[in-house]
């Protein structure tokens, strides 16, 4: 992450941890749980299964934000 990123990165959602669960990650990008879980279980937003809930790393929606939106110049 260059230092740009690292900025923005450092503004996003800063009142939610790092790790983050699947509610929070549906509040953050404005999506119901079931599209939260589609994103996870098609792998466009990477989680880990802990015991028998998801956590997704707050880094990994920034990164799917990052890759969906083209930058406006």
């Amino acid at each position: 992450m260059d230092n740009h990123e690292t900025s923005m990165y450092s503004r996003f959602y800063p009142e939610y941890p790092d790790v983050i669960s699947v509610k929070q990650m549906g509040h953050i990008l404005g999506i119901s749980k079931v599209k939260a879980y589609e994103l996870i279980n098609t792998g466009q937003v990477p989680a880990k299964k802990i015991g028998r809930q998801h956590r997704i790393m707050k880094q990994a929606v920034f990164n799917y934000l990052e890759n969906i939106y083209e930058p406006v110049l």
